[in-house]
């Protein structure tokens, strides 16, 4: 298994260009080592290592960082698992649900109990890029290794990458999933 430093030091060999399924990624643009340093997690720790990895490699292919915050003061793009699943509630491919309406308050619920292990839904969590029809969400869980949870259709979610740096493996097609 690929870590995030194997996808880096790749993506280095083939000269910083970096071809997904959809799209080609060139010239990275590494977070500062200063605002690598005053990210941190929302109960105050320091970034998972594979995740401060990448950003000391690039910052702006996946979208990790909160677009509203200023270049100076980079904040992560996190969220609460529950809240990325309730802005999927007003953003399906099949109309928009109310996540204050009975309906869309039940669809989260369920969806709550779907994920694969209890207390995930307030996780600390990053959306990473969809591909296909499924979605993936980095969750960064206080004292544990992150993961990637993997979404199809919004109506199964499982740990489709035990690492952020499998992801990015599997991202840039340099490791095909088994």
């Amino acid at each position: 298994m690929m870590t995030v430093d194997d996808v880096v030091h790749r993506l280095r060999s083939e000269g910083d260009v970096g071809k997904s399924w959809y799209e080609t990624y060139r010239d990275p643009r590494p977070l500062g080592p200063a605002e690598l340093a005053r990210l941190r997690l929302p109960d105050g720790s320091e970034l998972p290592a594979e995740l401060a990895a990448w950003l000391a490699y690039d910052a702006t292919w996946l979208p990790l960082l909160d677009p509203s915050a200023p270049p100076e003061a980079p904040r992560l793009n996190l969220s609460p698992l529950r809240e990325v699943l309730a802005r999927w509630l007003v953003t399906p491919a099949d109309g928009p649900c109310d996540p204050a309406d009975p309906s869309g308050a039940e669809l989260l619920a369920a969806w709550i109990d779907m994920l694969p292990e209890r207390g995930l839904a307030d996780a600390p969590s990053l959306e990473l890029p969809m591909s296909g029809s499924q979605e993936h969400v980095l969750v960064l869980r206080p004292g544990r290794h992150p993961r990637v949870l993997g979404c199809h259709r919004r109506y199964e979610f499982w740990w489709k990458y035990d690492s952020f740096g499998q992801f990015l493996a599997h991202w840039f097609d340099y490791e095909s999933m088994e």
